[in-house]
């Protein structure tokens, strides 16, 4: 009788712990199975490819700066950077003012104008004033190295940018690119020089009418040309810098230039755009999300 009660005891101890054990497997294989239908819904989710901001994410923000509008999205969002980005993005071929995105500018936005867009898309930055620049050189000359001369042989070479062409990358100036510039007689200085050809900077020549003259104004594009630039003497004999102003906020610069013949502008240094601290309005990036 014992014996029976020892063998009822051992198998109801080995049944319950074959529940517990059941039990406990059946809860880890639930987990599992919970945890693994979770992470394919996540991955489904959100591993998309990335795509471009429909209109309604580029909507203008204060700052002026795409994470400060606190978008959220279920996908990976990448910023136009380039004029080529936009036309890439959604078959765009409309030339225009855009919104880009450049690396230079720390993904901070920039109003630029894409030029070309159905071939070979470029990026331009658009003047709302006055910029020119005088080329007073030996061709204006009344009389074969005549000094101080106060007639010169027209037209007197000058240039007017409208829009002026950078190179997206850096932001950097291509000064030679005359696209949107009128020109005046046979105009070839790059966008910030200026020529002059009257005579020597000295204190023989000093009342030498000069001619040249070039004037900056970057107000309204949101952007101003790097304030550490150094204008003054390029190259010419007895060549100096004259008259030189520089406004406040660095949107505005003017000078002129005496020499024999003499060339005055940005010294050693290219031009660079930099972000200002005015604010821009533009018609935001139109890209397609897929």
């Amino acid at each position: 009788m014992g014996c029976f009660q020892d063998l009822r005891r051992e198998s109801y101890k080995l049944s319950t712990n074959l529940c517990v054990f059941v039990s406990i497997l059946g809860f880890l294989l639930v987990l599992g199975l919970g945890i693994f239908i979770s992470s394919v819904a996540y991955l489904h989710k959100y591993d998309k490819d990335p795509v471009y901001p429909s209109p309604e994410m580029l909507k203008e923000s204060v700052s002026g700066d795409f994470t400060s509008q606190g978008i959220v999205t279920e996908r990976m969002i990448q910023m136009p950077q380039s004029c080529s980005d936009i036309a890439g993005c959604g078959g765009i071929t409309k030339d225009g003012e855009y919104w880009l995105y450049p690396a230079a500018t720390n993904g901070k936005r920039v109003k630029i104008y894409c030029h070309d867009m159905q071939r070979d898309p470029k990026e331009y930055v658009t003047l709302k004033y006055e910029n020119f620049f005088v080329q007073h050189d030996s061709s204006n000359w009344i009389s074969k190295y005549k000094r101080c001369t106060s007639i010169f042989r027209p037209p007197l070479k000058k240039a007017v940018f409208l829009k002026v062409a950078i190179n997206i990358k850096d932001m950097s100036v291509n000064g030679t690119d005359y696209t949107f510039a009128v020109r005046t007689g046979n105009f070839s200085l790059p966008f910030g020089q200026t020529t002059d050809c009257a005579g020597e900077i000295n204190f023989v020549r000093k009342t030498c009418p000069r001619f040249s003259g070039a004037k900056i104004n970057t107000r309204g594009t949101g952007m101003i040309f790097d304030p550490t630039i150094v204008f003054g003497r390029v190259g010419g004999y007895a060549t100096g810098i004259l008259d030189f102003q520089r406004s406040a906020d660095g949107a505005e610069v003017s000078f002129r230039c005496g020499g024999w013949c003499g060339k005055c502008g940005a010294v050693e240094e290219e031009m660079k755009f930099i972000l200002a601290t005015e604010a821009v309005s533009a018609q935001p990036v139109i890209c397609s999300v897929k």
